[in-house]
């Protein structure tokens, strides 16, 4: 009588017992393992891919940030890090420096996108300083 060996991915004396390839948690970063015959699938949470969960998706590759905004990736989702004169989710709005009044001597403020200018008075310049 000949021995005959297991068939891949079964077990016992018949190999009617599928082997679960899922026993040794082969999926990252909270990825769920699914058994299947002779293997396994990984079920990747949100912002993971590959086939055992192993990589991050970059969410700044699309770079969403405007203006000069930095993305910072985090893990399924990211953030943009505005620079002056930007605010928003994306960067995207601009803040009106002219709330705060920021011409002296009566100066006109004029918002620009990401500043401000001052249309001074005859005799004032910049911020609407004195001339010296």
């Amino acid at each position: 009588m000949a021995l005959w060996a297991h068939a891949l991915g079964f077990k016992g004396s018949l190999c009617e017992i599928d082997t679960n390839e899922c026993v040794s948690n082969p999926c990252q970063n909270h990825g769920k393992c699914v058994d299947q015959v002779n293997g396994y699938r990984c079920d990747c949470q949100m912002g993971f891919s590959g086939l055992v969960c192993e990589e991050d998706i970059n969410e700044c590759i699309s770079n969403p940030c405007s203006n000069a905004g930095i993305c910072q990736d985090l893990v399924n989702k990211f953030q943009c890090v505005c620079p002056s004169g930007y605010f928003g989710v994306l960067c995207d709005l601009d803040v009106n420096e002219c709330e705060v009044s920021p011409c002296l001597h009566e100066g006109i403020c004029i918002n620009k996108p990401g500043g401000f200018k001052c249309v001074c008075r005859p005799g004032y310049t910049g911020t609407c300083f004195a001339l010296r």
